[in-house]
């Protein structure tokens, strides 16, 4: 028997171009927040870093292939 998943680790994406920050809106259907608005990012899958979790879920979220480029905070 496994012990309760306690918390789950997750990351966001904040993509600055020109002076913008991209947000994407979500979709009305969603079971979580539904419509609202948000930067890309989600859940880090098991044995997955966290670099690896932005990269893969910028790219599942906006379609967009990003190189991370520095750690903005942790809480």
């Amino acid at each position: 028997m496994s012990a309760p998943q306690l918390f789950k680790l997750a990351v966001s994406a904040f993509i600055v171009q020109n002076g913008k920050i991209l947000i994407l809106k979500r979709r009305d259907d969603e079971a979580f927040l539904p419509g609202t608005w948000e930067v890309p990012g989600g859940g880090v899958d098991e044995n997955e870093t966290v670099e690896q979790a932005v990269i893969r879920e910028t790219k599942e979220e906006a379609g967009m292939d990003i190189i991370p480029q520095k750690l903005f905070g942790l809480f």
